[in-house]
């Protein structure tokens, strides 16, 4: 397989040049290759090489370079330059967020879909390689942007103007924006037009940015969306209640193995990142539970709220338990789900004492953060 494409690179190059976009695919086929070889370092040249020509091509936010850049970072930890990684990695979550929030309000919902599940294989990544207790808060904050982003994305099909015949122009005006944009960001571009694309793309910006603020000017609703959408860890901290503890869970894949980790925020923003292990142990003891918490038991007796506790006390151990030390003397908690956690009724969890969890604190629930 690797004679092949090196010819098949051979021939591209000798008929198109070397900074032909297809070229550049076969590379990191390439870089694949040598990359299961063991070949670190020949990887990492050949993936420089192809996210080069991408850049040229697409920019340095487009999905494709992104996921070399990714690729890129992965190849060079693996070669023994963890810092190197680091960078390379980061920069593929904040240039995939911001895509992602400029690009996707202009999609259809299918097509959506399919760039969060991509850009979400980058924050996985990312989540794994940063995960010093001195990354916490830029990696919330890094993840808050790209929570706004997808929730801009999605959000963005709300009719919000509906029986306002002004408020309805003004939306379809950004609607035909974000269309716009989305079609020129991710529009193949011949290497030789490069400058005139990135100016038409520029212009779209603009004139979606231009779109949105007249929009929002003229519709309450809209400003205070996009507000929240803005909202960053410093909005957040201070929107907590005093006594009030954030739990923001995510549910992400560490190589080949899904986990989940916790966020705990108060309210000067202080923060630890909780490590709450493999994803599937947590599924399988929530599921458990859940069955029972749904169950009718016809002889109402206690063996059926015995039994419910007993795998109430597991998730209390994967979950609450690592916890529990971060939340200190808070009275309230307020939980960002992911996951199968989403189904997780907190109150009802037992604690070591005998008593409930809802007799400890107070327990609301999040979409999101943002939500705050």
């Amino acid at each position: 397989a690797r004679a092949l494409y090196e010819r098949a690179a051979a021939i591209l190059e000798k008929a198109f040049g070397p900074d032909y976009v297809e070229v550049a695919a076969i590379l990191t086929n390439l870089a694949n290759l040598r990359e299961k070889a063991k070949d670190f370092d020949g990887a990492a040249k050949l993936y420089v090489r192809a996210l080069a020509i991408q850049e040229s091509t697409y920019g340095a936010g487009h999905p494709t370079s992104n996921a070399t850049r990714s690729r890129l970072g992965r190849v060079v930890g693996a070669a023994g330059d963890e810092e190197g990684s680091r960078v390379h990695i980061e920069a593929a979550m904040l240039h995939t967020t911001a895509f992602i929030s400029g690009v996707l309000p202009g999609l259809p919902e299918s097509d959506a879909l399919v760039f969060i599940t991509m850009g979400r294989e980058i924050r996985d990544r990312y989540l794994s390689h940063h995960a010093r207790p001195e990354d916490a808060k830029s990696v919330w904050t890094a993840t808050l942007k790209w929570k706004g982003a997808v929730s801009r994305g999605l959000s963005a099909r709300r009719d919000l103007s509906r029986g306002n015949p002004e408020l309805e122009a003004l939306a379809e005006r950004l609607a035909s924006a974000r269309r716009t944009l989305a079609r020129l960001a991710l529009a193949e571009v011949d290497p030789d037009a490069a400058a005139g694309h990135r100016a038409s793309l520029d212009n779209a910006v603009s004139e979606r940015d231009a779109a949105e603020m007249t929009l929002a000017q003229a519709s309450g609703v809209v400003s205070a969306e996009l507000a929240r959408r803005a909202a960053g860890p410093e909005d957040i901290c201070a929107a907590l209640p005093p006594g009030t503890r954030l739990v923001d869970f995510h549910r992400y894949n560490d190589a080949k193995t899904a986990k989940y980790l916790a966020f705990v925020v108060g309210k000067d923003c202080d923060l630890s990142r909780v490590e709450l292990g493999e994803a599937d142990l947590i599924d399988e003891a929530v599921a458990a539970h859940r069955e029972l918490l749904g169950a009718r038991d016809s002889s109402g007796g206690l063996e059926q709220s015995d039994r419910i506790d007993v795998r109430g006390e597991r998730v209390t151990a994967l979950v609450w338990d690592p916890l529990a030390p971060h939340i200190g003397g808070a009275s309230n908690v307020l939980v960002a789900p992911d996951g199968a956690l989403a189904e997780v009724a907190f109150g009802s969890l037992p604690l070591t004492d005998g008593r409930y969890l809802i007799e400890r604190l107070r327990v609301s629930y999040l979409d999101t953060p943002l939500d705050l």
